[in-house]
């Protein structure tokens, strides 16, 4: 039976009726998780286990053991094991300190988009200077993360700041909400 459409125009998919904003939340969204939230997970057991290896200790349990035994010993003055609840609070007392700067800027100048751009663009940047970590490099690489951290949580204020401006339907905005939040 031929509808008389075109195979396209058959097979196109309407998400958020057409809206190129509401989709580009979207998106962006998928590749904030993936790009703050999954990265930083990997990249953080891996800083953890370079910094172990650093200071001697193992990291695999043995064939004879079910677990690996605790890492007491200490490089640049840490345990291995204390590094990720070091650099987050740094990271999250810079954040603290700074959004709110960056959160004025966003709502009362004209550089939204242009801060998002830029803060999306350094995320890229930190996430692939991380691709080359090794055990020659952790230290460095766990200032990137603090870094990377800062620009994510950056990016997200300008994010979320733009959502209300989405639609002026509440509903819809409820609805789409949801659907962002599934997608993430």
């Amino acid at each position: 039976v031929n509808s008389g459409l075109s195979p396209p125009n058959r097979c196109r998919l309407q998400l958020y009726s057409n809206n190129k904003e509401p989709l580009g939340f979207a998106l962006d969204g998928v590749a904030r998780i993936v790009g703050f939230i999954a990265a930083a997970v990997f990249l953080s057991t891996a800083i953890i286990n370079l910094a172990k290896q650093d200071a001697g200790c193992i990291i695999y349990a043995t064939d004879n053991e079910q677990i690996v035994p605790e890492c007491n010993a200490r490089v640049y003055g840490w345990r291995p094991s204390s590094l990720l609840t070091t650099y987050g609070p740094i990271g999250g007392l810079i954040s603290a300190f700074s959004l709110p700067i960056v959160g004025a800027v966003v709502d009362y100048t004209p550089h939204r988009k242009l801060i998002g751009f830029v803060s999306a663009a350094l995320q890229l940047c930190f996430i692939f200077v991380q691709i080359f970590l090794t055990k020659s490099n952790w230290f460095p690489m766990t200032i990137v993360q603090v870094g990377s951290a800062f620009v994510g949580w950056m990016h997200t204020l300008v994010v979320f700041a733009y959502l209300p401006e989405l639609t002026e339907d509440e509903n819809l905005l409820v609805s789409w909400t949801a659907s962002f939040h599934i997608l993430q």
